[in-house]
C-alpha cells in the first residue's frame, strides 16, 4: 500500500499544486496556456525523441500491445456510442461522448504514472500509446465531431487528409519520427545534445501535471451530468476491463507478452483519465460543459481506480 501511495500521491499532489497556484493567483491563468504550449511543443517532442533513440526498436514496436490497445479503444468507442444513442442523445453529444471515452491522457498523467510504476518500460510504452491515440483514437473522434456538426459535412477523404496533415505536423509526432530516423540509421548523437534532450524530457512530468491542475480552474462545470458520468465511467472502467478480457483471451490461446510488465502497462494506460484538450475540442459543438465535468470526474475518479489497479498489478 505504501508503494502504491508513493506512486499515486506525487502525481495527484502535483495536479493539486497546479490547481492551488492558479486558484490563489500565484500563477496567472493566462500563463497556463503558455505552459501547456511549452509541454506540447518542447517537452513532449524531446521526451519522445529520447524514448525512441534510447530504446531498442523492439521495445516500442510490440504488435500485441499495439493491437490490444487499439482494438479495445475502438470497441469502447462503439459501446459508448451505442449507450448514449439508447439514452436519446443527439449526434453532437454522441460524438463528444465517443471522443472522451476512448482518448486517455497519456501525455500529462499517463507517462508520469508509468515512470513511477514501471520506469524501465515507461518511455517505449508512452511512445506506443502516442502512436495509437494520435493516429487512431483522436482522428476518429474528431471526424465524428465534424460530421455531427452539419448536414453538409466534408467528404471522409477530405477530413482524413486534413487530419493526417494536422497529425504529421504535431511537434511530438515529429520528435518521435526524428528519433526513429536516428535509431534506424544509427546516427551518432553528440553527448551534449543528448544531455540537453534528456534534461528537457525530465522536466515533462512535473510541468505537465502542474499544467493539468491549472487548467481545472474555471472550467465551465455546467452540462448534462448523466452523460458526463457515463463518459468518465467508460474511460476509467470499461476501457481497462476490455483490455483485461482481450489480453486474457489471447493469453489463453498462447499469445502472451514477451515482457509481463507490458500487461500492467496496458491496463494502466487504458485506465488513464480523459485527455486534457477534451473540453476545447467539444467547445465548437456546445458540449464543453459536459466535457469539463467528465474530465474533472475522470481525474478525481482516477485517483481511486488507478490506486486499486496499482495494488492489484504491482
Amino acid at each position: 500500500m505504501l508503494t502504491v501511495l508513493g506512486i499515486i500521491f506525487p502525481v495527484f499532489a502535483m495536479i493539486a499544486v497546479g490547481y492551488g497556484a492558479v486558484r490563489k493567483g500565484l500563477v496567472a491563468q493566462s500563463d497556463i496556456s503558455g505552459l501547456g504550449r511549452f509541454v506540447v511543443n518542447v517537452c513532449l517532442p524531446a521526451l519522445l525523441f529520447s524514448a525512441v533513440t534510447s530504446s531498442d526498436r523492439s521495445d516500442f514496436t510490440q504488435p500485441l500491445y499495439l493491437s490490444i490497445y487499439a482494438v479495445c479503444g475502438l470497441v469502447n468507442m462503439g459501446l459508448i456510442w451505442l449507450a448514449v444513442s439508447i439514452a436519446g442523445a443527439e449526434r453532437t453529444r454522441r460524438a463528444a461522448a465517443t471522443l472522451g471515452a476512448s482518448t486517455p491522457n497519456s501525455a500529462y498523467i499517463g507517462y508520469p504514472i508509468l515512470l513511477l510504476a514501471l520506469p524501465e518500460i515507461a518511455a517505449p510504452v508512452f511512445a506506443m500509446n502516442v502512436v495509437v491515440e494520435n493516429f487512431l483514437f483522436l482522428p476518429l473522434g474528431l471526424m465524428l465531431l465534424e460530421q455531427a456538426q452539419t448536414v453538409a459535412s466534408p467528404t471522409p477523404f477530405a477530413m482524413v487528409r486534413r487530419l493526417l496533415k494536422s497529425i504529421l505536423t504535431k511537434p511530438m509526432i515529429l520528435g518521435m519520427f526524428a528519433g526513429l530516423a536516428v535509431a534506424l540509421l544509427g546516427i551518432p548523437l553528440p553527448h551534449a545534445f543528448v544531455r540537453l534532450v534528456d534534461m528537457i524530457a525530465q522536466a515533462t512530468p512535473a510541468v505537465a501535471l502542474f499544467f493539468i491542475g491549472g487548467t481545472l480552474v474555471g472550467l465551465p462545470l455546467r452540462g448534462h451530468l448523466n452523460y458526463a458520468v457515463l463518459v468518465a465511467s467508460a474511460k476509467l472502467l470499461i476501457f481497462p476491463a476490455l483490455a483485461v478480457v482481450m489480453a486474457a483471451c489471447l493469453a489463453f490461446f498462447g499469445c502472451r507478452f514477451s515482457d509481463p510488465r507490458l500487461f500492467s502497462a496496458l491496463i494502466l494506460s487504458s485506465a488513464m483519465p480523459i485527455f486534457g484538450m477534451y473540453a476545447i475540442f467539444t467547445q465548437e459543438v456546445g458540449h464543453e460543459g459536459m466535457a469539463s465535468i467528465a474530465m474533472l470526474t475522470s481525474i478525481i475518479g482516477a485517483f481511486f481506480t488507478l490506486s486499486a489497479l496499482l495494488i492489484i498489478l504491482l
